[in-house]
């Protein structure tokens, strides 16, 4: 799900480069490829941080499992809305108007969405 930010990211820091490489005449090509490392390097870093920094949100939208061994692709999908203050236990909203309590498992990586394990079901009685 990050693929798109870090995609984003690398081609700034890319751009960046060339930038720099256009503008100053005494470079060659093996600076441009030492900065073309290096915005590789630095996006690799950004993703591992970018995790660790930003979390989840309100309105976010995550996956929800019964337990945490359970694959994630096999999920509920729904948004968050509402979070406690220590931003690990939350309320969501599921796709079929369900809505759970739980506890932030995994945030959100390169491929996937952020994990909720349930731990209470409420369901709406007509």
């Amino acid at each position: 799900m990050m693929l798109k930010k870090i995609i984003a990211v690398f081609f700034f820091f890319s751009g960046v480069s060339l930038i720099v490489f256009s503008l100053y005449p005494g470079m060659d090509m093996m600076m441009l490829a030492k900065m073309l490392a290096l915005s590789l390097g630095a996006t690799i870093m950004i993703n591992f941080a970018y995790d660790k920094a930003v979390g989840v949100k309100v309105h976010d939208r995550v996956v929800v499992v019964s337990n945490s061994f359970y694959p994630s692709i096999f999920g509920k999908h729904g948004a968050i809305t509402h979070m406690s203050r220590n931003r690990k236990e939350v309320k969501v909203r599921l796709d079929d108007g369900e809505e759970v309590f739980g506890i932030v498992e995994s945030n959100e990586t390169m491929f996937s969405p952020p994990v909720v394990r349930a731990v209470y079901t409420e369901r709406k009685v007509d």
